[in-house]
């Protein structure tokens, strides 16, 4: 049993005789998966109704009380998908874009249609980004809100994906993302990232949005790409093993 205490929108599945929790949640009740257990409580009167509402939810439960910094973010698959997703040479066909953000965004307010953008490549074939399913994705979000514009810099620093690459660095401007790779250090609990600044200038809602709409899109586009770790990957082999033993020394 941990001691913190948040509040959640329940919604019963049959017979089912576990509580599923999205993991974006994790991070705040200290939940590391082995073996963790929770209590479940029920407001009895109109005063823990509203205390619920108001104040323990989830999304009000963002930041830290102690310091302000950020206790919610996406982790594990969504990173890789997210990164995957937002790199400079991933293209998508018009079925594949319009795939991704209907099936992230059809929660939010559909009070005005959807605008697909016009694709980045023309010929032979209509290809859009990854990076413009983001820019969609915040102007369907942030829909009748002043437009987001954002500078910030990557987890993974630009000399990762090539000699000269500007891939470090992410911009945003008025929603629109024209640089850079996300990942922890902007859908994560990280302080200055994305959606940390969508709370701090669109409140505790849409920062809850956006998580949410982002982790259906990351796990929708991670079963498009696949990702896959075999045996291999978690072998150790002398090149590498060297390397460490010289930074250890």
């Amino acid at each position: 049993h941990k001691p913190s205490m948040m509040s959640h929108k329940a919604h019963v599945l049959g017979e089912e005789k576990t509580i599923h929790m999205h993991y974006a949640n994790c991070n705040t009740y200290n939940a590391d998966f082995d073996g963790d257990e929770m209590n479940l409580h029920f407001p009895q009167n109109e005063l823990a109704k509203a205390e619920i509402r108001l104040i323990s939810n989830t999304d009000n439960q963002y930041i830290v009380p102690k310091d302000g910094s950020p206790l919610r973010g996406l982790i594990q698959d969504n990173i890789v998908s997210g990164v995957y997703l937002t790199c400079k040479d991933t293209f998508l066909t018009k079925g594949e874009f319009q795939q991704l953000i209907f099936f992230s965004c059809w929660k939010l307010n559909r009070s005005k249609p959807i605008i697909t953008p016009m694709p980045t490549i023309l010929k032979p074939v209509p290809l859009w980004t990854g990076k413009q399913v983001i820019s969609c994705l915040l102007d369907q979000l942030l829909l009748g809100e002043v437009p987001l514009s954002m500078t910030g810099t990557s987890q993974i620093p630009g000399n990762f994906w090539g000699k000269g690459q500007e891939e470090g660095q992410v911009i945003i401007r008025q929603n629109q993302l024209l640089v850079g790779i996300l990942g922890k250090k902007h859908f994560g609990n990280k302080a200055h990232g994305l959606v940390h600044s969508v709370f701090e200038l669109y409140g505790p809602n849409f920062a809850g949005s956006l998580l949410s709409t982002l982790c259906r899109l990351f796990i929708h586009y991670l079963q498009m790409r696949g990702f896959t770790c075999g045996i291999d990957d978690w072998l150790k082999d002398e090149e590498s093993e060297a390397k460490r033993s010289a930074l250890l020394n």
